[in-house]
């Protein structure tokens, strides 16, 4: 499997994983039952803090807590994966 990752929906950042020349982006998660997860170094691979997100049902991410399901805009899929930036090339 090859990583996968979003765009947070606060700051439309790639959120980039631990593998990446950019390092992890720190995030947090926000689920439509009001759960809050926090995931300081993602990994790339669908995971946050012990729970598989690929599944869920529109996961939102932002680079700070704090914030509102309600208030972040729909999670989009990250181009670069969390990991193949342009400056890499």
């Amino acid at each position: 499997m090859g990583f996968f990752s979003w765009m947070t929906s606060d700051t439309d950042e790639s959120i980039s994983n631990a593998y990446s020349s950019r390092g992890p982006l720190e995030v947090w998660v926000y689920l439509p039952d009001g759960s809050i997860l926090h995931e300081p170094s993602y990994e790339g691979y669908g995971t946050m803090a012990g729970r598989t997100l690929m599944d869920e049902d529109e996961p939102r991410f932002a680079t700070k807590p704090g914030l509102k399901y309600e208030d972040l805009s729909p999670a989009r899929n990250c181009p670069e994966q969390g990991f193949f930036y342009d400056e890499d090339i």
